[in-house]
């Protein structure tokens, strides 16, 4: 799977992650009126995923031969862009990003839609009314996904992977963004918000 963080500016994003984590590796940024994270979903056959997206709910533009394959950008049916592809991606360099979480208002619905589309079977998680998906082979995706409903806006919460919590939530006030005011768990992490109200979680 391949990832990028959406925010007005992009440009801005890099940078203030930059800043707080060093380096995005792997992760893209782009302009975009909706803060996200956006993923890219690896499918056998994207004609074949874009049909079972439309008849889920959600909307898909018309495929398209790209040279690292053939891809589609799609929107779920709760409002959550994110792209489906076929093909070959070099091998990525290293990432911070360690685990991305589905926020969405109706968990059910969201779980019949990526049930459908990418053949997700989902399993509960450890607080009531969270859930993990499993790919149909059995295996977690990667990186791990969480979904949880009750969101008053769907989007996905990206977590990065931070060797010092206590600097990284400095690092982000410092940057601009927001991090909790009392000393964050260094075992749970914080969950902060970026210089343009993009939301992401710490974690060591």
């Amino acid at each position: 799977m391949y990832a990028s963080l959406w925010a007005p500016d992009a440009s801005r994003t890099r940078r203030f992650f930059d800043e707080v984590l060093g380096r995005l590796g792997a992760l893209g940024t782009a302009d975009a009126a909706t803060s996200t994270l956006m993923c890219c979903y690896e499918v056998a056959d994207v004609d074949a995923a874009v049909v079972a997206v439309r008849a889920a709910g959600g909307t898909a533009d018309t495929p398209r031969d790209e040279p690292h394959g053939r891809t589609a950008d799609c929107v779920d049916d709760q409002g959550i862009p994110f792209a489906l592809h076929t093909g070959y991606y070099p091998p990525l360099p290293e990432s911070p990003l360690t685990y991305a979480e589905l926020r969405v208002p109706d968990a059910t619905r969201a779980r019949a839609f990526y049930g459908t589309v990418l053949g997700w079977g989902f399993e509960p998680g450890s607080a009531p009314g969270y859930w993990h998906p499993r790919r149909p082979d059995g295996g977690f995706p990667a990186p791990m996904f969480g979904l949880v409903g009750g969101a008053a806006e769907a989007r996905v919460v990206p977590t990065f992977r931070v060797a010092d919590i206590a600097a990284a939530v400095v690092a982000v006030r410092a940057a601009g963004g927001e991090a909790p005011d009392s000393d964050a768990d260094p075992y749970a992490g914080a969950s902060c918000v970026d210089d343009q109200g993009v939301p992401f979680h710490l974690h060591p």
